[in-house]
């Protein structure tokens, strides 16, 4: 069963995930989550570190030192 927005436990939480971040961090605000993580591995040779590919909540890529955090746009509503 899936789980509800607020039910699932979060991979890192986000002070952790920003300490852990070295070099170069860049966050990529796109339409389709799983288009994005697609190009990313494909075409930039990145390795998806959090995400499965397919839901459209987020992910974290990785490639030579360089971390990219792909978030919907959708979320900008909620920073409103």
């Amino acid at each position: 069963m899936v789980k509800k927005r607020g039910e699932q436990q979060p991979w890192m939480s986000a002070p952790d995930y920003g300490r852990s971040l070295r070099g170069l961090s860049i966050n990529l605000l796109v339409k389709d989550v799983a288009r994005a993580i697609a190009f990313a591995r494909e075409v930039l040779g990145a390795t998806l570190v959090y995400g499965d590919g397919i839901s459209p909540c987020s992910g974290a890529m990785a490639r030579n030192g360089c971390s990219m955090r792909i978030t919907p746009m959708a979320i900008i509503r909620c920073w409103r």
